[in-house]
């Protein structure tokens, strides 16, 4: 083709026209138009990202042909069908550096093939293999399993043997794929005629497919075949090995694959299986399977063995010897069915009872599970003559790490075997007495008001009475916060500013970084010259080619980037804007556009990052008031005056917003001596700033044109009655956080429907109701705003970005702990989720100077009990960090997990053993967990069905601690009867006595020395 006609195609989108073009066409004749075509691309891609016109350089060196091309798109118009074309003359002339990201087009609507295959089919060029490999980057199909086998049926090349060829073979013949692949054809009857595929099938056992995962061929209609539903029909036929096939899906159990995958091999072995010779050829593998580190292969390992069992032909010698590895299962079930096999083997070979002894001591009892240790202790009571003196002394050793409620069973065992132990506690009182006397002699040196905010007295005192302290009281405002927090340390240069921006644009792992990162650019503007424009131009490239990020971990995620901020890194990196980002990643389904009318947060953020480029545009250039000096959103007041005057000093305007934010952010520590140097400050926001650092004459100076700004200045005060007085200033909004401090309240329920699709069947849901008081007012502000959690938005926030919203009022949190509440019910009995992580809102509760107030247990709880176990992680370690520094308080925990008392909406089943692991840190952990689980027990009308898990826990940790469930409790435990389970632990725990244990001594301990550190480390501040 000539230049000219090749043009002209492109500018017509006539892919098949330069597919015929170049075929039979040498290698040499195609490297001539190579260079060519390769700067239509380019252009083409060009304008595709920034929606401009050519470059001045290009637009000299352009034929009129490509004006014309160009020109004709500006604005988007019929740009992809121009575009598509220059990718088919690309593989036709290119080499690998131009075609490597270029897919291809399979078959057309008219079913002739794609005008991309056909040009590759025609040149089989050297470098397919390379290019058929970047078809599959991180698992994006961007080659069909069709065009695939186009490509090497033509000999343009050999067959491929990757594991991404076996996923997409995988996929294309079973479930929805197969609609455009089998013309409608049964699977197993393409597989009965194509001997190349048939023996493909065997790498669907080492490689990991959607070959056996139910879930992606149970679509409605089932008009084709599953793969397993296939592959049986070819064994019942003898075209596949039965006896092979039974021992691949063995294999595959061993390998590292995904649950789902795994779950649906398992259930394949079964369908398989024809009968019990089968089985029991096989249960040395079986045998195999127990040293799995997934539940479910040691569960599916189990179940076979059962079935061999049943058969009557099981090996109970090899059985008992490999048997231990159930136990190291991390869920219930394997460890039951074990122990029921192993009961049933001591029965018909009592000489196998000593061996079975051994193996419970050494691996059952090491069983997270109490009931499990409970269960192997009584299968060894059973056979008391079964026990070695071995076994006895191995026994004993284990006695001090076994549940409390186990304990007394054990040393029965112990005493039927005629070996003497000694477990009893022993407590050093003499060492007891000289920490208390530390403690006191600590405590008195500590002056007021930090002795009574961090409840030091009360402690003392609950010493003294044997009893336990009430919870801490005390404001984020009152106490010098910035003592318990890092600082953050600025940008303070270009190359370091580089450096932190194209670490973000691949992953924030500090969402301070955000923060850090404007105020560099608003202290450090942009530079024009040469080195400044040689360090943008890779990062300029890497934000334009980065694939979208569904995890939300980058700076750039589609619409969940804020667009000011998009803007802002626009303007420094080009010296433009309305450039770089208009293009389809930052546009797609974004709600951060700024209006008028601020909806939300987020377009409060792009309000405020509006304000900050018009003043850097307008040439000045200074450091950002409301930048966090410290971690968790802090500002020190000393910081924020020297900010005022750098700023009044370069003759750069003050930003509302800006001002705005900063006031929501200042930390109670240091205000005295800032507002000593803000005394002489001369602005119209400086009495609004003079009244938050603490002058209540300053407020004489209120103006309503800036009620932003006096809105923040009320929340940084914090108290009610600087609400009340700025209303009497002259404030008329009336609303959350403007005129008095929010209040947010909620109602746990069960939520009952009628199933749709299926009449009669009734479906339940848990529901959390918020509400928030006084109502929302109109006027926007960021205070307000912060606890607006009803918005509806598009999408799902990034979780740098919640980090950022939570850090922006962090005297008060309890609106974005409200989202997460929201949030995380969202998702309540879900799995993580990389595209809506909501782990991150438990991070709020790491504070230390934050209490753990109503808010801030239920969201604790909701992340304790739910499914999504990157939020259950934290939460437990959130548990354990906020009652080891004395935030969590039963007096608080309690009465929230008692109004959660509706039978089956806490999942017991998940909140027991989550408790059970804070409980196990230490005895004020236990004593914390204890009294908590007391007043949800003390709630129920009626135990729920649930409720062993909860009571298992409960007797645990009163026979631990000593002492007796309360008298509320335990009439609620009165009423379960019968020989249930849930009957004999509510039993146990009536019979417990008063009496306490040491251990309820040493918690009350280590709550006094946690709370006294916290009254050391406040007095060393400066408020």
């Amino acid at each position: 083709m000539t230049k000219e006609e090749l043009e002209k195609s492109i500018n017509l989108g006539a892919r098949h026209a330069i597919a015929d073009g170049f075929a039979n066409v040498s290698e040499g004749e195609r490297k001539k138009s190579s260079t060519y075509v390769g700067k239509i691309l380019a252009e083409l891609e060009r304008l595709n990202r920034t929606q401009n016109s050519l470059t001045d350089a290009a637009l000299k060196k352009a034929s009129n042909e490509l004006k014309s091309l160009v020109n004709s798109c500006e604005g988007g118009r019929g740009l992809p069908k121009k575009l598509s074309a220059a990718h088919v003359a690309a593989l036709a002339v290119c080499p690998i550096s131009v075609t490597k990201k270029i897919s291809v087009g399979g078959t057309d609507i008219r079913g002739k093939i794609a005008p991309s295959l056909q040009v590759l089919m025609d040149r089989r060029p050297s470098w397919i293999d390379e290019w058929l490999q970047e078809r599959l980057p991180d698992g994006w199909q961007q080659i069909s399993w069709k065009e695939y086998r186009i490509l090497y049926e033509s000999g343009a090349c050999p067959k491929p043997d990757s594991d991404d060829y076996y996923r997409l073979f995988a996929d294309a013949l079973a479930g929805y794929s197969a609609r455009y692949n089998l013309d409608g054809t049964k699977l197993h009857e393409v597989l009965s005629k194509d001997d190349e595929l048939r023996n493909d099938v065997w790498k669907l056992f080492e490689v990991e497919t959607e070959a056996f995962i139910t879930e992606s061929y149970a679509w409605e209609g089932k008009e084709f075949e599953s793969w397993p539903e296939a592959i049986c029909k070819l064994a019942d036929n003898s075209l596949l090995d039965r006896d092979r096939l039974l021992d691949s899906s063995l294999n595959s159990l061993t390998m590292d694959f995904k649950q789902n995958m795994i779950s649906g091999v398992a259930k394949f072995h079964d369908q398989l299986l024809e009968n019990d010779e089968q089985r029991s050829a096989r249960q040395a593998k079986y045998l195999e399977l127990l040293n799995a580190k997934v539940s479910l292969v040691v569960t599916f390992a189990l179940k076979q063995l059962k079935a061999v069992d049943k058969a009557k032909k099981l090996d109970d010698r090899a059985f008992v010897a490999g048997a231990g590895s159930a136990f190291s299962a991390p869920t219930k079930s394997p460890a039951k069915s074990t122990l029921t096999l192993l009961k049933k083997i001591g029965k018909r070979s009592p000489e196998l009872q000593p061996r079975i002894a051994e193996m419970l001591i050494e691996s059952a009892l090491r069983h997270p599970a109490d009931d499990i240790v409970t269960g192997a202790i009584d299968l060894m009571v059973q056979w008391p003559e079964a026990m070695s003196n071995a076994a006895a002394e191995s026994l004993a050793g284990t006695l001090p790490d076994l549940p409390a409620a186990v304990q007394a069973k054990a040393r029965e065992l112990l005493s039927s075997a005629d070996v003497e132990v000694d477990i009893e506690e022993t407590v050093d009182t003499q060492e007891v007495a000289e920490q208390l006397q530390q403690l006191k002699s600590d405590a008195n040196e500590l002056g007021e008001p930090w002795r009574s905010l961090a409840g030091v007295g009360d402690a003392l005192a609950a010493i003294d009475l044997e009893a336990w302290p009430g919870p801490l009281e005390f404001s984020p405002l009152e106490v010098p916060v910035l003592t318990g927090v890092e600082p953050i340390m600025p940008i303070e240069t270009q190359d370091e500013l580089f450096d932190v921006v194209a670490h973000a644009v691949e992953e924030v792992t500090n969402p301070a970084d955000f923060d850090r990162i404007i105020d560099a650019i608003c202290r450090l503007g942009r530079e024009e010259t040469p080195e400044f424009e040689r360090l943008a131009a890779p990062v300029l490239k890497r934000i334009c080619d980065r694939p979208y990020d569904e995890a939300g971990r980058c700076l750039f995620i589609g619409g969940r980037t804020p667009v000011g901020m998009v803007k802002l890194l626009e303007w420094w990196l080009t010296g433009k804007t309305n450039v770089l980002f208009e293009n389809k990643q930052t546009q797609s389904s974004n709600w951060w556009v700024a209006s008028e009318t601020l909806t939300n947060m987020h377009s409060w953020i792009n309000l405020h990052f509006k304000a900050t480029l018009d003043r850097l545009a307008s040439g000045h250039t200074g450091p950002l008031l409301s930048a966090q000096t410290h971690t968790g959103g802090w500002i020190d007041p000393l910081v924020l005056v020297e900010r005022w005057k750098e700023l009044q000093e370069a003759g750069a305007p003050l930003l509302e917003t800006d001002l705005s934010l900063a006031l929501l952010r200042l930390a109670p520590d240091n205000r005295p001596p800032a507002l000593e140097q803000a005394a002489a400050f001369n602005h119209s926001w400086a009495d609004a700033l003079r009244w938050a650092l603490g002058d209540g004459d300053a407020l004489k100076g209120y103006q309503s044109d800036c009620d932003m700004v006096w809105v923040s200045a009320a929340n940084a005060r914090g108290d009610e009655a600087s609400f009340e007085a700025l209303a009497a200033a002259g404030m008329k909004t009336v609303g959350p956080a403007v005129s008095e401090r929010p209040k947010h309240s909620w109602e746990a329920r069960i939520h009952t429907w009628e199933s749709r699709y299926h009449p009669g069947e009734v479906l339940k849901s848990n529901k959390l109701d918020l509400s928030l008081q006084p109502q929302l007012p109109g006027e926007r502000y960021p205070s307000v705003l912060l606890h607006d959690n009803k918005t509806k938005r598009y999408g799902c926030e990034a979780r740098w970005m919640i980090a950022v919203l939570a850090s922006m009022h962090p005297s008060d949190a309890s609106g974005q702990i409200a989202a997460g509440c929201h949030k995380l019910m969202e998702r309540f009995d879900d799995d993580g989720s990389t595209y809506e992580p909501n782990y991150p809102y438990i991070d709020l509760l790491f504070a230390e100077d934050r209490p753990m107030d109503e808010l801030a247990c239920l969201m604790l709880t909701i992340g304790l009990a739910g499914r999504d176990q990157d939020v259950r992680g934290l939460a437990i370690d959130a548990a354990i960090e906020s009652i080891a520094d004395g935030r969590l308080h039963p007096a608080v925990w309690g009465p929230v997990l008692s109004r959660l008392n509706e039978p089956g909406w806490l999942k017991l089943n998940r909140f027991g053993p989550n408790l059970a692991e804070v409980a196990r840190v230490g005895p004020l952990h236990t004593w914390v967990v204890r009294q908590s689980v007391d007043a949800l027990v003390a709630a129920y009308e009626k135990m729920p069905r649930d409720a062993t898990h909860l009571l298992e826990l409960f007797n645990e940790l009163i026979v631990q601690m000593g002492g007796a469930a309360s008298p509320e409790a335990a009439a609620v435990l009165a009423k379960v009867k019968g020989s249930s389970k849930t009957a004999k632990l509510a039993k146990a725990i009536l019979a417990c006595d008063a009496l306490e244990s040491p251990a309820a001594q040493q918690g009350r301990l280590e709550l006094l020395d946690r709370r006294i550190a916290r009254g050391q480390r406040w007095e060393g501040g400066d408020i």
